[in-house]
């Protein structure tokens, strides 16, 4: 038993290491394109949001300024049906899933201004966020990889399942 044992976590740590290599693969592909698009920057027009905290569903009405990549505003898109610049490049080329995220506050909760992830209404996950602070109390490591400016690769929960994720800080020229 403990040689099969040992073989299952051999195994699985090869996975996790072919996956966390193809998600930093991911990472480059979709820093090249963002690199494509232009530099980031905030417009002068606000946003409106109705922003979902991805754990405990509680809402909040935020104003924040609309992201432009290069020429591009990304725009508030709900329907998958219809193209999302940058998300939808990446998952094209790369598979998987991709988000942007917009920072909400000086905590660094990070709202969903762009995705491929689809919430359980059938619509792009775009307005809900992940708090800087989880449920049980303890910094969201995600978040705290982020606002220290590092990219953070492992699990992370996104919208309402579990991930094996990648998240790069993405800074404008502020």
């Amino acid at each position: 038993c403990e040689k099969i044992v040992n073989g299952i976590v051999e195994s699985c740590a090869i996975q996790n290491s072919a996956s966390e290599k193809k998600l930093k693969a991911s990472l480059a592909l979709a820093d090249q394109l963002m690199r494509q698009m232009g530099a980031s920057a905030a417009t002068g027009t606000s946003v409106s949001w109705e922003a979902v905290n991805q754990i405990s569903k509680e809402k909040t009405s935020i104003q924040l300024p609309s992201v432009q990549l290069g020429d591009t505003v990304i725009a508030q898109n709900y329907d998958a049906s219809k193209p999302t610049a940058l998300v939808d490049d990446v998952v094209k080329k790369a598979g998987g899933a991709a988000t942007l995220f917009q920072r909400m506050d000086e905590k660094g909760d990070m709202l969903r201004v762009a995705t491929s992830v689809i919430g359980a209404d059938g619509k792009r996950a775009i307005g809900t966020f992940i708090p800087s602070i989880n449920a049980d109390g303890k910094p969201n490591p995600v978040i705290s990889a982020v606002m220290r400016g590092e990219t953070y690769v492992g699990r992370a929960f996104v919208v309402n399942t579990w991930y094996l994720s990648a998240y790069q800080p993405l800074m404008d020229a502020q």
